[in-house]
């Protein structure tokens, strides 16, 4: 039953994971592609669709679990909360970006108890979502405001594009069309609070781990 909640969870939508052994999982990728070999030979059809999505839930388990470790720590005076990682599953096929995964995590001063300030880092891989997708998230919120201002900047070598408006704004890096990281904050006088964030992130960590 857990197995088939699971496949269901990634051919039908968005599924976080927890932290897992990569060998054990190997082991059930593996596992479950021999299962469908079966199920090839017998033609049946059904159940080779949900062996194959089964797998490609546990290599988007295998891959988000990756993409987390790159989710930095909290710099001095700031706590950090909700690290976690999804995966698109096949369902992502149809938008050129089945297996996509992305981990956020958000972080709060740690004086503050009404959480009124805030930022939170996003990272998006793998196939259109990765790419396009993530600057899309950047840009929704701003499109008809005229009191943003977009500046390009430069971070670790990584070109991005960075909008504030008032107390709130966003700064994105793309990677090769592979990934993409968001950085937004809200509830600040002033865009320096990105670039602070932006500098804890291993850029070129990331751009490893597509290839």
């Amino acid at each position: 039953m857990k197995r088939l909640l699971l496949t269901l969870a990634v051919t039908f939508g968005f599924c976080s994971f927890v932290l897992a052994d990569e060998n054990q999982v190997a082991s059930e990728i593996i596992e479950s592609l021999e299962t469908a070999k079966g199920f090839v030979k017998q033609k049946n059809w059904e159940k080779v669709q949900e062996e194959l999505n089964y797998a490609l839930s546990k290599i988007g388990e295998i891959k988000s679990q990756n993409l987390v470790k790159f989710l930095p720590e909290a710099p001095k005076g700031f706590r950090k909360e909700n690290a976690n990682a999804q995966s698109i599953g096949s369902a992502g096929a149809f938008v050129g970006s089945a297996g996509a995964v992305n981990a956020t995590a958000d972080y709060y001063p740690e004086k503050d108890d009404d959480n009124s300030k805030s930022v939170k880092i996003e990272i998006f891989s793998g196939g259109m979502l990765g790419g396009i997708g993530g600057l899309a998230q950047a840009f929704s919120g701003f499109a008809q405001s005229g009191g943003t201002k977009n500046t390009n900047v430069r971070i670790k070598g990584y070109k991005g594009m960075q909008e504030w408006e008032e107390d709130y704004g966003k700064l994105t890096i793309a990677i090769e069309n592979k990934a993409t990281i968001v950085i937004s904050a809200n509830g600040y006088p002033n865009a320096e609070i990105l670039k602070t964030f932006a500098e804890l992130i291993n850029f070129s960590g990331i751009e490893k781990e597509q290839k």
